[in-house]
């Protein structure tokens, strides 16, 4: 439930704390989960954290800081349309519909206790339907489709 952390390995079994400078850090309150793939396609790795937590009102919000070539990152999640608000443990980057871009699979979590749900029948229930709280809602994962190449990247 801190900040995110990055170290740089400098060879030899020694690493440096760099998050500050790299500007990772994040500003979420419980990152549970993180994936580092080329999201850009410029060759560079980028960091993609997930965001959850059972903490009422805070931003679950996941951040993707996109690689600047010189040991730092900017986040861009809503600019990339990765600005998903579930509560969401883990991502999968790959290229599921094979056009030569990545795809992402995102594996939320969901606070409605099994039993709340009582019957089998009522496992079929939209999540608008659920008698919970709103901050409770969000689960189910979800599979988002990359149409488009980032503008610069010639592949």
């Amino acid at each position: 439930m801190g900040k995110n952390r990055l170290y740089l390995n400098k060879g030899n079994f020694q690493f440096e704390d760099i998050t500050e400078k790299a500007g990772v850090g994040g500003s979420k309150v419980w990152s549970t989960g993180v994936v580092m793939a080329d999201i850009n396609a410029d060759g560079w790795l980028d960091i993609f954290v997930c965001n959850a937590g059972y903490v009422k009102e805070t931003d679950r919000t996941k951040e993707l800081f996109i690689n600047n070539h010189d040991l730092t990152f900017t986040e861009k999640a809503a600019e990339y349309g990765l600005d998903e608000t579930g509560y969401t443990t883990h991502a999968a980057f790959f290229d599921y519909d094979l056009d030569g871009d990545l795809d992402c699979y995102i594996l939320n979590n969901s606070f409605m206790p099994v039993n709340k749900l009582n019957y089998s029948s009522d496992r079929e229930r939209y999540a608008a339907d659920w008698q919970v709280p709103e901050f409770l809602k969000g689960g189910g994962d979800k599979l988002l489709r990359n149409d488009s190449r980032p503008a610069g990247t010639g592949r």
